[in-house]
């Protein structure tokens, strides 16, 4: 606030200096000061940023923190949601049933129905149910109002919550039966029976009350069926138009609170039931005439279906119905959940299927009990039961094994291949020693008589590529022993040791000899005495090689041989080969000197296998002369014995895995369908009797369960199931034999091969072939005979159902009237 300085003329300096013209120029010491004043701002500056990144850091940490307490919180009111659905769910149900009980006493006293208000969420369904229930009671009979009067419930709770309480604990088809009849679903389906029950769905027959017709009503207890059953409404509902596919009248929605959809009911019986009736001799066997009937219906179908660009995936027995004769399309497709697009064709329900998860395994299911299995009891086929109607096994999204063509197997394997695990050391298991060993590392010490057997600890895995190889070498041998030149000196061989793993996949067992003999008998033995051993049977061996020139072929008993020569020595290899085909070779430094010809099934080398070495002698008095063995690995290659063998084979199972892994080669298209129908049609023509797994599809199915019980390691390291499938590439068609008709016959063979490229390619062509060779669409007098007979059997059938109908019969005692007379 201080007046300016002013010069004794009263003038400022500065105005003083811009009236004389004199620029003002800063002083020297200003010029001096100028360069400091930089550097203090340049520091200046760098604070500041170091100030703005460190509140930038904590901004940041302070976004994060309420990122994560915003999910948080999400995640609780979506829980908190969930509650309160639920319980909307149970009040919308408690109330629906108040007011229909309400509404039921006042008609009963005959009052009018007033409805009282609901609350908005669940107001427009009680009204109207209310009123529908109310004004349909009031427009029938007497005797039709009390046989409505048991089912006064409406609505999707109680549905609902029986469907849940299903899911949770799983009961009976008659229990869930009992549970839902009476049930209305939506104020319009009451369900009358449950049909079936299936892993994720419910059928089961209602009445339609609002079109009075019977539907089937296709619901699903677990909601990760939603998008399922989506799917196969949007491909049915795409082929109405085919008169071989059942119509859809209803769909709630894949993501609703219960989804379900409504079908056609259908009349007849699906081709199991008849399968299962001509098996065990309840219906005479299937006709010649009529298995062409069927095949045609089920070809021309399959056939439209695949002009509208979808492909079943899915045939079998149990999905195929027949419908009685002279009804329109004698042959109907069911089941379309495994249904797929092809030919650039995109259907809307494919975009709801849900992915499965990167750890998840393939299931197994069988058909009768639907009931999954664990892939163990798959591996061991031995005294299995032929499956009637028709084999079953299941594979969970992928379909019928039986019926699978050979890239839909690709296409599990692809599926659900994982990286591989690193193969467990070998070593013996200290668990089964007896009492007469001893183990030391790799070293099994026989100190003395008796009981001196030891196993290997974990199976024998990837040895070899012509199946399980198992290899010991001699350490120490007793040389003033009195020995047999013929006698091995010890027993070596492969146990299966199904039923006797304890807890952690150790023998376990109370008796260290009662193990031994629960080994013994579930073992392929090499014994000392120059014989062979099958699960506790003695098999005498030659102790000389059979001839060459094939002078000596017979049966597998004189192919037999184990010629020992002088015995074995220190550091000799002792190698025991089961090769996938079932024989037993038995080499001593590579050199073959014993073979057993199908000693073994094809599916039991599959199965987990443990060495197994113990000791030998023909009598009590008698000492061992080999005292200790070496666990060793394979040192001929990679490969074991028979180095040039090992490797072709090596060589055809890599091509294998890598056509495996082709992308063509897992491409699904109409020729899946045609293998499928070919096995069903084949089953037609012999007439609907039992059909056994064949031997190859049982190596497959135990080689598959293997591998997932492995947890589905890379295939290019697994020899057995790329074996199985070699197999099964060559494997011949012998249920084709019981075939009468040599014509018949070859078609089938034609729609029964294993190459994509080899096999028929459209259903119109098979069914063209087919009918040519059956001579179906020619008018023989065969075959005017036989519709003749069918339409005589419709027009009784319409004439009696006419007389019930007037005497006032109901439908089920007249249809027990007409099975006596028939």
């Amino acid at each position: 606030n201080a007046p300016p300085l002013t010069s004794s003329a009263g003038v400022s300096p500065v105005a003083t200096s811009a009236e004389t013209g004199l620029s003002a120029r800063p002083s020297p010491t200003c010029r001096q000061a100028t360069p400091v004043a930089g550097a203090q701002q340049s520091q200046q500056d760098a604070a500041d940023n170091t100030a703005l990144e460190s509140r930038c850091h904590e901004l940041e940490k302070r976004l994060a923190e309420l990122e994560t307490q915003r999910s948080q919180e999400a995640a609780n009111f979506q829980a908190r949601m969930l509650a309160l659905q639920e319980e909307n769910l149970g009040l919308q149900a408690k109330f629906e049933e108040l007011s229909a009980q309400a509404a039921l006493a006042q008609i009963d006293e005959g009052q009018p129905v007033r409805p009282k208000a609901a609350p908005a969420s669940v107001r427009a369904s009680v009204d109207v149910g209310s009123l529908t229930t109310a004004r349909r009671r009031r427009d029938a009979s007497p005797q039709q109002k009390v046989s409505q009067r048991p089912q006064p419930i409406q609505g999707i709770g109680p549905v609902c919550r029986v469907l849940r309480q299903f899911a949770d604990a799983p009961c009976s088809l008659k229990k869930l039966s009992e549970s839902l009849a009476g049930l209305v679903l939506e104020d319009r389906f009451r369900i009358s029976a449950v049909l079936s029950i299936s892993e994720k769905t419910v059928k089961a027959r209602c009445q339609d009350l609002f079109l009075d017709r019977p539907v089937i009503v296709k619901l699903v207890h677990d909601l990760r069926g939603g998008p399922a059953i989506a799917n196969e409404a949007c491909i049915m509902s795409v082929l109405a138009q085919v008169p071989h596919v059942p119509d859809v009248y209803h769909f709630s929605g894949a993501f609703s609170v219960l989804p379900f959809s409504v079908m056609e009911l259908l009349q007849g019986e699906t081709l199991a039931t008849r399968l299962q009736a001509v098996q065990e001799g309840g219906a005479a066997a299937i006709g010649f005439l009529e298995a062409a009937e069927l095949a045609d219906g089920l070809l021309q179908g399959v056939d439209q279906c695949h002009q509208q660009g979808a492909l079943n995936l899915g045939l079998r027995p149990d999905t195929v119905w027949i419908s009685p004769p002279l009804s329109g399309a004698r042959v109907r497709l069911l089941d379309w959940e495994l249904a797929r697009s092809f030919g650039g064709r995109r259907f809307l329900g494919e975009l709801g299927r849900t992915s499965r998860r990167v750890d998840d395994l393939p299931k197994f299911f069988r058909r009768k009990y639907d009931e999954e299995i664990a892939p163990s009891k798959l591996v061991n086929i031995e005294n299995a039961p032929v499956e009637r109607p028709f084999p079953g096994l299941i594979i969970k999204g992928y379909g019928a094994l039986y019926y699978m063509a050979i890239e839909q197997l690709y296409l599990v394997i692809n599926d659900f291949e994982q990286e591989s695990q690193v193969y467990p050391t070998l070593q013996w298991s200290p668990s089964s020693v007896g009492p007469s060993a001893k183990i030391e590392n790799y070293i099994a010490h026989w100190w003395q008589k008796g009981n001196g057997l030891v196993t290997t600890q974990h199976p024998i895995i990837g040895s070899s590529p012509l199946g399980r190889l198992f290899q010991i070498e001699v350490n120490k041998v007793l040389s003033m022993v009195k020995r047999s030149p013929k006698d091995l000196g010890l027993r070596i061989g492969l146990a299966a040791a199904k039923g006797l793993l304890g807890a952690g996949g150790h023998f376990w067992h109370e008796n260290k000899d009662e193990l031994r003999d629960a080994l013994l008998a579930r073992a392929w033995v090499v014994g000392g005495d120059c014989a062979f051993y099958a699960k506790g049977r003695r098999l005498a061996a030659a102790a000389v090689r059979p001839p060459e020139d094939g002078s000596n072929a017979g049966d597998d008993a004189s192919q037999r041989y184990l010629c020992v020569g002088g015995g074995l020595k220190m550091n000799d290899r002792l190698q025991v080969l089961a090769e996938w085909s079932g024989d037993i070779s038995v080499f001593v430094n590579s050199v073959q000197i014993g073979l057993w010809p199908k000693a073994m099934e094809p599916w039991e080398v599959v199965q987990p296998l443990y060495g197994l070495v113990d000791l030998h002698t023909h009598e009590k008095t008698e000492e061992p002369h080999i005292r200790s063995v070496i666990l060793s690995a394979p040192s001929e290659g990679r490969h074991g014995p028979k180095g040039l063998v090992a490797e072709r084979m090596m060589n055809e199972l890599l091509s294998i895995s890598r056509l495996v892994h082709m992308p063509a080669a897992t491409a699904l298209g109409p020729s899946c369908d045609v293998f499928a129908c070919a096995r069903i049609i084949a089953q037609l023509f012999r007439g609907g009797r039992e059909v056994a797994l064949p031997p190859a599809l049982q190596q497959v199915q135990a080689a598959l369960a293997q591998w997932v019980s492995e947890r589905c390691p890379l295939a290019e390291n697994r020899y057995y199931l790329l074996a199985s499938i070699r197999q099964l590439q060559v494997a011949q068609e012998a249920d084709l034999a019981e075939v009468g008709s040599q014509a018949v016959r070859c078609v089938l063979a034609r729609g029964l091969k294993t190459s994509r490229y080899s096999r028929l390619d459209s259903c119109w062509e098979f069914a063209r072939m087919l009918n040519e060779a059956t001579g179906w669409l020619e008018m023989t007098p065969d075959f005017l005979r036989s519709h003749v007979a069918v339409a005589e059997q419709v027009e009784r059938r319409s004439h009696i159902e006419t007389w019930y109908a007037k005497n006032g019969l109901g439908q089920g005692e007249a249809q027990q009237q007409q099975q006596q007379q028939q």
